[in-house]
Order: structure tokens, then C-alpha cells, then sequence
């Protein structure tokens, strides 16, 4: 489902260097805990000191930090830290958790394997699936290479999880790390029921 990229100009290698050595003059970062540190005391108007905390939480909920004129997504410079150059696609968070920038959590993804992790913009809490208001229904969809499908109106959660699983695995949305809220559910129920 990758996209195929073009290679990157001259260009573009060398400001992704500039960066990458100017991030290391400024910040350090650990992989465990995903949080960067000022190696350096800010200078005019910055009010960061050596060893404070770096970035802030915009207004989407994701980590970024400021420096070198610009301002970059905190997953994105975590990318460049660890493997040396920025991400040919995406980045997705794995557990959902935007300001979770451990490394193990981070994953170069097509954008379309990024919007099937998104977190439960839903009223169900499963991924795809909400509640019709006036007749009270589950409906369930799933977006595929950008197109929207609706996969039915459904008398219960658990049979709009299970239309929204087997969705998943008709379209191939599962694997690298990607957690199915609605299989999740349905497992759930499995146990209710076994006790």
C-alpha cells in the first residue's frame, strides 16, 4: 500500500543534514522515555535553559519543538535522531497516544495505514463505528485509499465491530503494529460470555 517515493534532490539531503547537526548541537534525545532536552540556554527571547524539557503540545495534541527558525513535529525529529534521516512517509504513533514519542512507538507509514490508526473519533470508542442517534443503530465504515465505505447499519455494537473487523482484514488494514479496536471489542465479549 506504500506509495512509491522519488529519490531525494541534493537539496533536500543537505538541509535534512543541516538539521540533523544542529539538532544535536541543541537536543538530546532518549528513545525510552521519547522526550527531548535543551542541550543549550536559549538565546534572546527563548526561555529555555540547558537540561529543561523541549517543545510544547500544538494544538492537534502533538509534541513539537522550535529551533533553527522553524518549528517541527517532535515525532518527526525523534525519526531523524535515531536513524538519521526524516521519514519518507508518515508517522504514525502506535498506541494513539500523540504525545508518546518513544521510538518503539513511532512507525513510517503510507497515509493511508496512518488514518486506520487514528484514535476513536467515534462514540462507540471502536475505530469506524458510532451510534445513530434518532433509531438507535451502530453504523460501521472504513476508509480505503481514501475512499469512504460504509459497511451497514446494525442492530448491536457487536455486530457493527465484527462488519468493521472483517473490514479490516478484506482490505488488509491489520499487521505492522496496528491495534483493531474493533477486534479488541469482540474479544472482549468473548470473555464476558466464557464466564
Amino acid at each position: 500500500m506504500t506509495k512509491k517515493t522519488l529519490p531525494k534532490t541534493r537539496f533536500e539531503i543537505n538541509i535534512e543534514k543541516e538539521i540533523y547537526k544542529r539538532m544535536n548541537e541543541m537536543l538530546s534525545y532518549d528513545p525510552d522515555t521519547g522526550l527531548f532536552t535543551w542541550l543549550v540556554d536559549g538565546k534572546n527571547n527563548a526561555k529555555y535553559k540547558s537540561g529543561d524539557i523541549a517543545g510544547r503540545v500544538n494544538h492537534d495534541g502533538y509534541v513539537t519543538i522550535s529551533f533553527m527558525g522553524q518549528t517541527f513535529m517532535a515525532a518527526r525529529l525523534a525519526w531523524l535522531y535515531v536513524y538519521g534521516e526524516f521519514p519518507i512517509n508518515h508517522i504514525d504513533h502506535i498506541d494513539r497516544n500523540k504525545e508518546n514519542n518513544r521510538i518503539d512507538n513511532l512507525r513510517d507509514v503510507s497515509g493511508w495505514e496512518n488514518n486506520q490508526n487514528r484514535g476513536g473519533a467515534s462514540s462507540s470508542g471502536i475505530v469506524g463505528v458510532s451510534v445513530e442517534v434518532l433509531d438507535k443503530r451502530w453504523s460501521a465504515s472504513i476508509i480505503v485509499n481514501g475512499v469512504y465505505r460504509y459497511l451497514g447499519c446494525h442492530k448491536s455494537l457487536l455486530s457493527a465491530a465484527r462488519a468493521r473487523y472483517r473490514a479490516e482484514k478484506k482490505y488488509k488494514c491489520l499487521g505492522d503494529g496496528f491495534k483493531s479496536t474493533a477486534k479488541l471489542y469482540i474479544e472482549s465479549q468473548g470473555r464476558k460470555n466464557n464466564k
